[in-house]
């Protein structure tokens, strides 16, 4: 079993008491969702609801990208990750465990998330986050970009938290 205490107390078995974490929302993104390379569609207006991958994606850089975040969203994130010691401006990928809206082919699971917090510029924030299959187990891999992605659709609201151990896995490109 293990413990540790760090902006809150994570007990073996993912299990994660305090530090809970962040909340994305339609109206959280002020600019749009895109997809990252291919095989990723966003959802709603201005693919601002979510979005569904079509097929799996390997090493875990590609997805769903969104842009111009709202302020409140903006300083919720970042207070967040960096209590976590994680640097809000450098778009890095965690590991985050993550419970999806209803409607969502899943609805909790893995992704792979990126946030850049736009350097006080709201405009120039963005988030971008992957699916994670658990079946293949390379997402455990720290600092590598290893892993699949889950095919299905993918709704917000969605809430995020860090998985445990923090599992750093890279940049986007």
């Amino acid at each position: 079993m293990t413990i540790l205490i760090e902006g809150g107390i994570t007990i073996g078995g993912q299990i994660t008491i305090g530090n809970a974490g962040f909340t994305i929302t339609s109206a959280d993104i002020l600019g749009a969702g895109y997809p990252i390379y291919q095989d990723t569609t966003p959802l709603g207006t201005g693919g601002r609801d979510g979005f569904e991958n079509t097929a799996a994606q390997n090493n875990l850089i590609q997805g769903y990208y969104a842009d111009n975040l709202a302020p409140a969203l903006v300083t919720a994130i970042s207070n967040y990750v960096t209590a976590l010691g994680i640097d809000p401006t450098n778009s890095q990928g965690y590991v985050y465990n993550v419970t999806w809206a209803a409607g969502s082919t899943i609805s909790s699971g893995l992704v792979k998330l990126g946030f850049y917090n736009g350097s006080g510029d709201t405009t120039q924030s963005y988030v971008d986050i992957q699916t994670i299959d658990p079946t293949d187990t390379d997402y455990q891999i720290d600092n590598s970009n290893s892993g699949t992605s889950l095919v299905g659709t993918f709704l917000f609201p969605a809430t995020f938290t860090i998985y445990s151990p923090l599992t750093d896995k890279n940049g986007w490109c």
